[in-house]
């Protein structure tokens, strides 16, 4: 039996970790108020507005899989369709990675393991933007973390349900985004190189593996057309960022040196495993591969893709990938020192202390951008009250004319012109010019030749993240 004093130091340790995760609650939780949103996340929500456009959403945007659209619907129509509720979809994934880290993780691999993973995936300059951004990152993030886990049980355990829930997981990652399929296709390769090496395993391998594909079939059928247009026509990044940056961006806002202390430990940890022996050791070994073969392997095929075919990289989508990524960083600098080393809790201790100092300095920085953003945004929206139903904004913002003038001012119309040649003006509609730039010349003469021109009313306004001038268009 465990002493009194050891008990007791296990209660601190609980309590001090669940607290720290409160307090990273907290801290974060009054962030749910700014009504800042950039194109992406006013296009999610747009989707919201009644069940028909959700479907219709889903079904012309099929490039997108449909699950976190769907359910953001269902969310905010049950608890309201505000700025708070929608941050809130993708606040409680975040919520959901502390608890498993306090849980699961701390119960498998120990304290420092769940502190490093707490303070990764709340205190990054990346996991800071996407716990309260209105996109799937975050869910995606948490699913294949808990897959990740999952693959874990399943490779350490006799229980059957495991498998259950994995497919469920796995799906509903798959469903959320395609680089979701991308991270958790390395793990089903580690239980089918795990199943023929157990032959045992074989049978219920094969059907979990199947029901997945036969699962995620129905969709790919459904939106390959879209697919095929969305990437031949308009998605396109603007470049193919290397190996290195992708890694390095799973930990934006710490340094570069990180991503060394990751393989570095990684490759003793790797080290350590191949020289014991036994069937657990082996599936410990199956199991830190398959992580790293889903966070390396993941960006390695994605850059594959995008040199044969076209560039389709965006380095946010590797942030449902980094959650495993933050796993392995805490269990390999954790794990890999002999048990009689001295160096290894102070070693440990001033790592976990820099990764808070880091911590708190990407804390300030990115809540200070919002606030910046926010004040702009509700001094914008300030200035614009009169703007109501039928009135129709110009614009050579394409972000505004796609989504983002909906959210804001959803009564009014808004297309989006070429300043070359403006249409002729309405006389029996109010209209307004929203332009990136201070207006020219041409375009002062152009409304002129139509017996209009212009007044001010912001020259530094913000609307989804995009400072740009607004005008109201007068006649002479």
């Amino acid at each position: 039996m465990m002493d009194t004093k050891t008990i007791t130091d296990k209660n601190i340790k609980i309590i001090l970790l669940i607290g720290f995760s409160l307090l990273l609650v907290l801290i974060n939780i009054f962030r749910l108020h700014y009504n800042v949103f950039w194109l992406d996340e006013c296009y999610s929500i747009n989707s919201t507005d009644s069940l028909e456009k959700n479907l219709e959403f889903i079904k012309i945007d099929a490039a997108n899989p449909p699950l976190y659209v769907f359910a953001l619907y269902l969310f905010s129509s049950a608890f309201g369709r505000t700025p708070e509720v929608y941050q809130l979809f993708s606040f409680i994934p975040w919520m959901l990675i502390l608890l498993i880290s306090i849980t699961t993780v701390r119960k498998k691999f120990g304290y420092p393991v769940a502190i490093i993973t707490i303070l990764l995936s709340s205190l990054l300059q990346s996991s800071l933007t996407y716990m309260v951004e209105v996109r799937s990152y975050e869910w995606g993030a948490f699913l294949v973390l808990l897959d990740f886990l999952l693959l874990h049980d399943i490779l350490n355990s006799d229980r059957k349900h495991y498998y259950v829930l994995f497919v469920i997981t796995s799906l509903a990652a798959a469903y959320l985004h395609y680089y979701c399929i991308l991270a958790i296709s390395f793990f089903y390769i580690a239980l089918l190189f795990n199943a023929f090496k157990n032959k045992t395993e074989l049978p219920i391998t094969i059907a979990a593996s199947v029901i997945t594909i036969v699962g995620y079939i129905p969709w790919l059928i459904f939106a390959y057309d879209s697919i095929m247009y969305t990437t031949t026509i308009y998605f396109q990044a603007n470049y193919i960022p290397t190996f290195f940056e992708c890694i390095s961006w799973m930990y934006n806002g710490a340094p570069n040196l990180i991503v060394f202390i990751l393989i570095v430990c990684l490759s003793i940890i790797i080290y350590k495993e191949v020289k014991k022996d036994g069937s657990s050791n082996n599936k410990k070994l199956l199991w830190i591969i398959a992580g790293i073969g889903s966070v390396f392997g993941s960006v390695a095929v994605a850059i594959l893709v995008s040199e044969l075919l076209r560039p389709l990289i965006f380095l946010r989508y590797f942030y449902p990938v980094s959650s495993v990524s933050w796993l392995l960083l805490a269990y390999s600098i954790s794990h890999c020192w002999n048990e009689k080393d001295t160096l290894k809790k102070p070693i440990l201790a001033a790592f976990i202390v820099i990764l808070l100092m880091i911590g708190v300095s990407n804390y300030q920085s990115v809540v200070t951008d919002e606030d910046r953003l926010n004040d702009d945004t509700e001094d914008t929206l300030g200035k614009l009250y009169f703007i109501g139903e039928g009135d129709y904004v110009m614009t050579n913002l394409y972000e505004f004319d796609w989504a983002i003038i909906h959210y804001y001012l959803p009564k009014a119309r808004c297309s989006y012109v070429d300043l070359n040649n403006i249409p002729t003006i309405d006389d029996q509609t109010n209209t307004y010019l929203f332009i990136k730039q201070e207006i020219d010349e041409n375009t002062i003469n152009q409304l002129n030749d139509q017996g209009y021109t212009y007044e001010l009313i912001n020259s530094k306004a913000c609307l989804g993240t995009c400072y740009h001038y607004e005008y109201r268009i007068v006649a002479i």
